[in-house]
């Protein structure tokens, strides 16, 4: 583009002008789209800046209600659980993003004991726990962040249908 400039500096025309504009609205949009790829789920993102890897804890519960949620205005949707404990506490769990979700093998089901390790958030003016593992009593284990808190799904790229509503 720098050197488009040049060029068009040198005998600086309307068309030259639209075309550097033009390349330049470009450049920008598909850096904006590469930053944004997860749908304000990636890991620069700033519901992700919720996620203390140094305050992990751990709640044990049963399975009490699974929906869709969209944390943060203008994020593509994710799925929420709500855990009862045996204390009867309940705890809202924030697991990931709906289409890294739909990939997985392995699908919560109301009424099953899960084990879940994550750090604590307040999120949209609510105490949420922003999933790290998901454990069942099958056995089966969902490893939705690293031990620094990068996301499972950092790696992959949501569906274009994921986009469109």
């Amino acid at each position: 583009m720098t050197l488009l400039i040049k060029r068009c500096l040198g005998s600086f025309t309307v068309p030259c002008a639209l075309l550097a504009a033009t390349v330049g609205l470009l450049l920008t949009a598909q850096a904006q789209m590469t930053r944004n790829n997860s749908g304000g789920w990636g890991t620069h993102d700033a519901y992700n800046s919720f996620f203390n890897a140094k305050a992990i804890e751990t709640v044990q519960g049963t399975v009490t209600g699974i929906e869709s949620i969209v944390p943060m205005q203008g994020m593509l949707e994710g799925i929420a659980l709500t855990l009862e404990t045996a204390s009867r506490a309940v705890t809202t769990v924030h697991a990931g993003p709906r289409w890294f979700m739909e990939r997985r093998e392995v699908r919560f089901v109301p009424g099953e004991p899960v084990t879940v390790s994550g750090a604590g958030a307040l999120i949209g003016g609510k105490k949420v726990l922003l999933a790290a593992e998901i454990s069942f009593a099958s056995g089966a284990v969902l490893h939705m962040r690293n031990k620094n808190g990068a996301p499972a799904w950092r790696r992959f790229v949501p569906p274009r249908k994921a986009f469109m509503k």
